[in-house]
């Protein structure tokens, strides 16, 4: 498995990571993460792009090319290698 940044993904990748992470603060997902909030405080800070989002997170991709189903986890971008 190898780290990737969410910036870097494919196309399908990067839909499908989107549509996992439902919980995401970002403008295009405003309306799903109230919902998903409910009666939680909704975070204090202005949402941010999805693309901006992804830059921000890496995920787990296999030999093959698919996510790695590692309990739909994402890492922080900055634990990329910097090679």
């Amino acid at each position: 498995m190898k780290l990737i940044a969410g910036n870097e993904l494919k196309p399908e990748l990067q839909r499908e990571v989107l549509s996992m992470f439902g919980y995401r603060w970002t403008i295009e997902n405003l309306a799903r993460a109230k919902e998903w909030y409910g009666n939680l405080q909704t975070p204090t800070v202005d949402p941010i792009k999805d693309s901006q989002w992804l830059s921000k997170h890496a995920f787990y991709v296999t030999r093959l090319g698919k996510l790695a189903r590692n309990g739909n986890h994402a890492e922080p971008a900055y634990l990329l290698d910097k090679d």
